[in-house]
């Protein structure tokens, strides 16, 4: 059998299952404990969780916030950066998400909606309280 990359098989139309892992995208994405299903994108909506492919080789599940200038602004569920990528970076999108014997269609399921609704209202807060974390921290060390 002859192996192919994520690229390569997305490239070619093919639907592929990935196996998540790191923090940047919790709690939806539980590292080494979800699978996501994957789809050729051919126009990134708002909202979207793509795979993209830094610079430096490594492939990256995160959230379109932003379409400008012909350049998108992502970010992770679980990050306080955007980073600015081009769409040519895009490999394809999550259309389906596999975790603990649950399935979520991201297109369809209505609570996966509120979910994404919640989780992007709900970064000012979440912000707030990570820089006051961090300047606790810096006060307590001197």
């Amino acid at each position: 059998m002859k192996e192919t990359s994520i690229k390569q098989e997305l490239k070619e139309g093919k639907t592929v299952i990935y196996y998540t892992m790191g923090i940047s995208m919790e709690p939806l994405l539980k590292a080494r404990r979800t699978h996501v299903v994957l789809t050729p994108v051919s126009k990134p909506q708002k909202y979207d969780i793509l795979l993209y492919e830094r610079q430096d080789g490594k492939y990256v599940l995160h959230r379109l916030l932003n379409i400008k200038n012909d350049f998108f602004y992502i970010r992770g569920d679980n990050t306080f950066y955007l980073e600015k990528i081009h769409p040519s970076q895009i490999i394809g999108k999550v259309s389906r998400v596999y975790r603990n014997g649950r399935y979520i269609d991201v297109e369809k399921s209505f609570i996966y909606k509120v979910y994404v609704l919640v989780n992007i209202w709900s970064y000012p807060l979440r912000f707030f309280r990570y820089k006051l974390k961090k300047l606790r921290a810096r006060k307590q060390r001197g």
